[in-house]
């Protein structure tokens, strides 16, 4: 048997509090060690190609588990043929300068939840340029690849098109 993907939920805590969102929100955290240990134990199973993927809640809030275990990964795939992709699903809010260096560096793909013009209303009011000004800045890293998830309700199905133009516009 062959894994070609792991996934792990950092911690279901969100420091957003989004109208439409069904996760459960809590305060548990990923241990790190078990996390590398669970890498440990899925490695000899790896295919050729593996993605590793951070979720959450909101996984950022847990930043430092994901950058142990990436450097963990790193240092044990040295010599293995398996080659190994990252992503992290954020809403964007807790992407600082060393961080937004470090997901550079590893190649991360980034998938950005941002509402477009409902973020403020869905999501959480004020981090509609907060938000537009992540997205920006993760453009501007070419090693690092973007895509958006975006929620339109019934309430905020009207700013779809005007939203999906700026993200179109924006790059």
């Amino acid at each position: 048997m062959e894994f070609s993907g792991l996934t792990f939920v950092l911690t279901d805590d969100c420091n957003f509090r989004c109208s439409y969102c069904y996760q459960k929100r809590g305060r548990t955290r990923l241990d790190p060690e078990a996390a590398k240990r669970a890498f440990d134990l899925f490695q000899p199973f790896l295919g050729p190609e593996c993605s590793v993927n951070f979720y959450g809640g909101e996984p950022l809030l847990a930043a430092g588990t994901m950058v142990d275990l990436v450097r963990h990964i790193g240092s044990r795939a040295a010599g293995r043929k398996t080659k190994i992709t990252y992503s992290v699903a954020t809403n964007g809010s807790l992407l600082t300068g060393g961080l937004l260096d470090f997901l550079e560096s590893h190649r991360f793909t980034v998938l950005l939840s941002f509402d477009g013009y409902a973020q403020d209303e869905a999501r959480r009011r004020g981090s509609f340029g907060p938000t537009v000004a992540v997205l920006r800045e993760l453009l501007s890293r070419p090693r690092v690849k973007l895509e958006t998830n975006s929620v339109f309700t019934p309430a905020t199905v009207g700013r779809l098109y005007p939203s999906m133009r700026l993200i179109v516009e924006t790059g």
